[in-house]
């Protein structure tokens, strides 16, 4: 979210996540939205079958990328920069962000054979800040082909805070 300098003012004041979130995110426009999961070597797949049971557990650090399988490296990436710096859309921007432990994103495959770990892939979104990158999954590919996430569940609540990237260069972080 694009906020001017006296909003910035009135943030470092409240100096609270929660009361923030109520007066900047719940009455707002916000620009950019997203409910992921952390792209790391933590990130753990589950295959079941239509009966619930399990059928393959494996980690995401050696699969390929949707668009290493179709030959396009921008194919299924998404790319946000939320650095004032380095865009207009944001005079100072305001970033809300809510850690869990346990969350989990759920596909559909329907296919006559049961998918294996080779046949999927996965899509990335990076969120660009002057601090670094925040890299998650966006969803996953089967067989080449995008699929939606029918479910997300957030899990258990870690930990919530706010940053601000300034447009002069600070960062602001308020737990």
């Amino acid at each position: 979210m694009s906020i001017n300098d006296k909003d910035v003012d009135l943030i470092k004041k409240i100096n609270n996540t929660w009361e923030i979130e109520q007066q900047f995110f719940d009455c707002r426009e916000i620009l950019y939205e997203t409910s992921s999961l952390f792209f790391d070597k933590n990130l753990h797949f589950k295959i079941l079958n239509k009966d619930g049971l399990l059928v393959d557990s494996f980690n995401s650090y050696r699969m390929d990328s949707i668009g290493d399988v179709i030959g396009d490296d921008n194919f299924g990436y998404e790319d946000i920069v939320v650095d004032p710096k380095w865009t207009d859309k944001f005079n100072n921007t305001l970033l809300l962000i809510h850690e869990y432990k346990g969350s989990n994103m759920e596909f559909i495959i329907e296919s006559n054979s049961t998918p294996i770990k080779n046949n999927i892939s996965t899509s990335s979104l990076c969120i660009g800040t002057p601090n670094g990158d925040y890299d998650l999954l966006k969803t996953i590919g089967y067989n080449g082909k995008l699929l939606e996430c029918e479910n997300f569940w957030g899990g258990v609540g870690k930990c919530s805070y706010v940053k601000i990237f300034t447009n002069n260069g600070k960062t602001i972080e308020i737990e």
